[in-house]
């Protein structure tokens, strides 16, 4: 039954604007052509995308060292586990995702998006060079639509963004 109190979206009753909002956006994740790739197994986003994978040795935080399997496109890196499953997307450059750009400011992308689920220093920001040493530390803007999540990453809670991270929740 609807009632002024029901959302609607995608032709469909929801009692909340968060499942209302939610839905929307599943439907849009599978759809985009970036977000769709999350989840893929590593020969799907091989053929779709036409790049051959990579193989990166990372050291971890206790001087332990780790592969890591990604594509990389212009201005994006698709990163998988060790099922070679498409895990998370690093956007850069000029890349946009549901409505906004990698380049906007957080004010800019809460005018799009809405209020993000955390705003705040970024704990895991890497040291700048000594040009940079008086800036902010960096600024993290966070929000979860269920199934993944987007993370913008900015120098400085005013600055434009330089970078999101694309989450793939559930494996």
């Amino acid at each position: 039954e609807i009632t002024w109190g029901t959302y609607i979206a995608n032709e469909n009753p929801y009692p909340t604007l968060e499942e209302a909002k939610q839905a929307i956006i599943k439907v849009l994740g599978e759809n985009h052509p970036t977000l769709s790739l999350l989840g893929k197994e590593l020969v799907e986003v091989e053929k779709i995308t036409k790049q051959a994978p990579e193989t990166e040795v990372l050291e971890g935080e206790y001087g332990n060292s780790y592969e890591v399997t990604k594509i990389s496109l212009e201005d994006m890196e698709i990163h998988f586990n060790y099922k070679n499953i498409a895990t998370d997307i690093l956007l850069k450059g000029s890349q946009e995702i549901l409505g906004v750009k990698i380049g906007d400011t957080f004010d800019e992308i809460i005018e799009v998006l809405g209020l993000p689920d955390r705003l705040g220093k970024d704990l895991d920001w890497e040291q700048k060079p000594e040009s940079e040493a008086n800036s902010e530390d960096g600024y993290t803007m966070y929000y979860n639509f269920g199934e993944f999540s987007i993370e913008f990453h900015a120098e400085g809670k005013e600055e434009p963004t330089t970078s999101a991270l694309l989450l793939l929740k559930k494996i």
